[in-house]
């Protein structure tokens, strides 16, 4: 009596199993796998950052308005500097502002506040603009 079998036959080939040239192939396919997956979190590393240090930007412009909002027209000048301010990450934020008359009015001022800082991967220049149109009579 012949004895049932429980698997069907193995070929000869599915029995040696994978040959050195498929996996070396399997091991490029995934190497270039990693290398764009390290691409685009290297991209998306340097985007996050320089979206912080924009907001940064803009927090220090917001806050010079918020200052000069606060001061008398007539002792801002036609520009000014603050001080500079260095960020927790190392970033170096320059920090100006300027006072231009409204030429329609004699009363009227618009004022720009600005806050620059360059890209530590590329040396670019950034900045982060506010600008607010305000009455020289004006009292707070």
């Amino acid at each position: 009596m012949t004895r049932a079998r429980s698997h069907p036959a193995r070929s000869a080939r599915s029995a040696r199993g994978f040959t050195l040239v498929e996996v070396l192939v399997s091991l490029v396919v995934v190497v270039i796998g990693m290398f764009g997956v390290m691409a685009v979190l290297r991209t998306t590393g340097r985007a996050n950052r320089l979206a912080r240090q924009l907001s940064g930007a803009t927090a220090c412009a917001t806050q010079i308005m918020e200052d000069l909002r606060a001061t008398d027209p007539s002792k801002m000048g036609t520009s000014g500097t603050y001080a500079d301010l260095v960020a927790s990450d190392g970033t170096t934020y320059h920090k100006s502002y300027s006072v231009t008359a409204i030429p329609t009015s004699t009363t009227v001022v618009m004022i720009t506040a600005t806050a620059t800082f360059n890209d530590d991967v590329d040396g670019s220049l950034h900045t982060a603009t506010l600008q607010l149109i305000r009455t020289t009579k004006e009292k707070l």
